[in-house]
Order: structure tokens, then C-alpha cells, then sequence
């Protein structure tokens, strides 16, 4: 496994910059993204008001008919999908738009594409442009160790994002329709590949050695800041990498950004206990979460405790078999953060055993706070395979022998 990159000094960019410069992109993106969230929302309300009107039948009142349990599965199953749907569009936005400063930590190259694709397919469609993205990005595909870099994830999706916008602004240039594809691939010396091409009118050779130069654009006056490929580079050259610009065969251009890759740590010591892997703890003031997610859980063989507030969970907490701990941030009286703090001071790693659920953009200190602890963090509403896998895997993380709660009801 080649060794972690050394960080390289911080880009030239303040952070201002690099927010307007994903403000910009938002704001282009807006209308499309609009329409795009319009659709599965419309879904979810035809569909809710006629399972409505259906079971006012039969209950004895004016509807439309009765349903089946066929179609009553069906139509659940519809209103589950579009509702997913709509609310992966608002976790990437938020996810791209939120500013924070930049963090080091593993991520999967696989789910960055993914939420540039979701983001940026439909805006793309809008103007007749397919976005074509290949194998190992399909949802549930497991990631290759290769795939792994060391970086920070809102930044790399920002730098993929904004060679889609260059790619879509130069084939919208060209006038006609055409086509982006972004590839990721192993190359050599322990190092990942992310290309970024499309058939536009490519970038004629005299002007490939100024496109990452800072404020360089031939866009129009007030159709570009001139800086988002000048902040693409400075953002790769941050994580240890390169970024090149190549000629596409037959026409268009290519874009490679080339990072050193970074395998997934092996994990040495035993498993947890069986009852400690199946033990989940729920910490939610929101009644129909804590039944529908204790049902959830139930269904796939956790055994679930849910509790409405934190000063509920703390005498829970000194059950050393304890699993998982799913806790929302907002909470009445002590909030979720403030107990992991206090779990933090006397049993760390419980702490790491949280999975925060938030269902707005957290502070950067909240944030902060939940990666020191070795925590996790989910977006409401949830993603049942996303959460299903996340409580798997941290219930299935070695327990370390020397961590003892039992003294943490004294102690919070």
C-alpha cells in the first residue's frame, strides 16, 4: 500500500473564492435542478392523494375505488423510490454548497462520481447532452481498493463538477448536442485516474498551456469568473496530484486528473460479540422515526432500544454490548452533540460507535466535533441501504478491549 501523501501547502485561493466559485456553478445549475426536483415531487403527491382517496372508499366514503394490496404495495413502493430520488438531488446540492474547511480522510472516488452525476445528469439533459458514466460507479457497487485516495470529498467533487460545466459550456458553444463521460480507472505507480471528456469543439493547441491560468476565460463577459479551472488545478495539486488537458481523438476535449491512491486500512483485531453487532440504540424526538427505524432495524435482525431524548439514552449508554448508537443531532435539552461529547470524555470508543442523523447542514464545529470522535453522519431523510450498511459496518468494528463505560452514568 503506497504511504499516505504528505499534505502540500494550502492553494492560493482564499476560501471565499473557492465558495463563489461553487456558488456560481449552483446558480447556473439552479432552473434545471429545479425542474429536476419538481418531478419526483409531483410523483409523491399524486400518488399519496390517490392512495388517499382510494382507502376513503373503503372506509365508506366518495373516492375513486378500492385498492388492492398489490397496488397499494406498488404505489408505497413508487412514493419510497421518488421520495429517495428528490431527496439524493437535495443531499448532493447541500453536500457541494456547504463551506467548510478542507479535510483529510479517505474517500471512495466511486460515491464522488456518483454525486456529481446526480447533480449535473439532468441540468446536462436540459440541453440534449448525455452524461455517460462507467463501471465502478454504479449505485451498491463496491469499491476497489485502488479507488480509495486520501483528500477531502467536497473538494473533489467541486473539481469533477466544474470540468462537467466546462464540458457542457463548450458543447452548448459549438451548437448542437453531445455527449460527457467520466471514467475512472487504475493507472500506474499506485495512482487512480479520473477523466472528464466530451465531443464539443475541443481547446485549440495555443490556448491549452493558459486554461488553468487564474482569471483566463474566453467565455463571454458575466458568463464566467475566470477561475474555475485555475481552482481546479490548485485543488488537485493540494491533494498530491496532477491535472492535464489532452485531445480527444476525432474531437473534443479531455481532462485527466491523476491522484495517488490509497488502499482501504485492514483491520487486525477480532470481531465484536454477536450480541454487541445486533445491539442498536435509537435517540430521536421524532416519534414516527424511532417506529419506523426500531421496525427497520427489527426486520433485519437488530435487537433496538429507541429513546425520545439524550438524558433518556445516558443510563443506556453503560451497556458495554451496545453496538450502534443512531442519535439525531437536534435533540430537546441535551443535544446530540453535547452527549457525544460527555460519551467522549469517559468512553471513547463508544463515541466512535455513533451515527448522527441531521436533517439540515450542521456547523463546521458540529462537524468537526463528530470527526474527532470517530463518528458518522447520515442525512435525513434516510437512504435505508446507505443506513443499513453504515450501522453494519460500524457494528462489525473491533472492539477495543480497554474501553470500559461502565462509568459513564457517573461521569455525564
Amino acid at each position: 500500500m503506497p504511504s499516505p501523501v504528505p499534505s502540500p501547502p494550502p492553494p492560493e485561493h482564499s476560501a471565499d473564492e473557492l465558495q463563489r466559485e461553487k456558488l456560481s456553478v449552483i446558480g447556473y445549475m439552479a432552473i434545471s435542478t429545479a425542474h429536476e426536483l419538481s418531478n419526483p415531487l409531483a410523483t409523491i403527491s399524486a400518488g399519496a392523494q390517490a392512495l388517499l382517496a382510494s382507502l376513503t372508499v373503503q372506509a365508506g366514503g366518495d373516492g375513486m375505488g378500492e385498492v388492492s394490496g398489490q397496488e397499494l404495495r406498488e404505489e408505497l413502493a413508487l412514493i419510497a423510490g421518488e421520495a429517495k430520488r428528490a431527496a439524493e438531488i437535495v443531499g448532493s446540492l447541500l453536500l457541494l454548497v456547504r463551506q467548510h474547511p478542507p479535510a483529510r480522510q479517505r474517500v471512495a472516488l466511486p460515491d464522488v462520481i456518483r454525486r456529481v452525476a446526480r447533480v449535473s445528469r439532468h441540468h446536462l439533459a436540459f440541453y440534449r447532452i448525455d452524461l455517460v458514466v462507467p463501471s465502478p460507479t454504479e449505485p451498491g457497487a463496491e469499491c476497489p481498493a485502488w479507488a480509495w485516495v486520501e483528500g477531502d470529498a467536497n473538494q473533489l467533487q467541486q473539481v469533477l463538477l466544474n470540468l462537467v460545466v466546462n464540458a457542457q459550456h463548450a458543447i452548448k458553444a459549438s451548437g448542437g448536442a453531445g455527449e460527457v463521460r467520466i471514467h475512472l480507472a487504475q493507472a500506474d505507480a499506485g495512482r487512480v485516474a479520473i477523466t472528464v471528456e466530451d465531443d464539443g469543439p475541443g481547446i485549440p493547441a495555443a490556448l491549452r498551456e493558459r486554461v488553468f491560468e487564474r482569471f483566463f476565460t474566453t467565455k463571454r463577459a458575466g458568463q464566467g469568473t475566470g477561475l474555475g479551472l485555475a481552482i481546479t488545478r490548485d485543488i488537485v495539486t493540494h491533494h498530491g496530484g496532477e491535472i492535464r488537458v489532452e485531445d480527444r481523438p476525432g474531437c473534443g476535449a479531455r481532462f485527466v486528473v491523476v491522484l495517488p491512491s490509497l488502499a482501504p486500512v485492514a483491520e487486525s483485531a477480532a470481531p465484536p460479540p454477536e450480541r454487541a453487532r445486533r445491539t442498536v440504540l435509537v435517540v430521536d424526538d421524532e416519534p414516527g422515526i424511532r417506529r419506523a427505524l426500531g421496525r427497520l432495524l427489527r426486520h433485519h435482525g437488530y435487537e433496538v432500544t429507541a429513546v425520545e431524548t439524550a438524558e433518556e439514552a445516558v443510563p443506556l449508554l453503560a451497556d458495554q454490548a451496545l453496538g450502534v448508537v443512531v442519535c439525531d443531532v437536534r435533540l430537546p435539552g441535551m443535544s446530540g452533540i453535547e452527549l457525544l461529547s460527555r460519551v467522549r470524555a469517559s468512553a471513547p470508543e463508544l463515541a466512535s460507535r455513533f451515527l448522527f442523523a441531521s436533517g439540515a447542514a450542521l456547523s463546521e464545529d458540529a462537524r468537526s466535533r463528530v470527526r474527532e470522535a470517530g463518528a458518522q453522519l447520515i442525512q435525513k431523510p434516510y437512504d435505508v441501504e446507505q443506513l443499513l450498511t453504515m450501522i453494519r459496518a460500524i457494528s462489525e468494528r473491533p472492539r477495543a478491549a480497554a474501553s470500559r463505560p461502565t462509568a459513564l452514568r457517573k461521569v455525564v
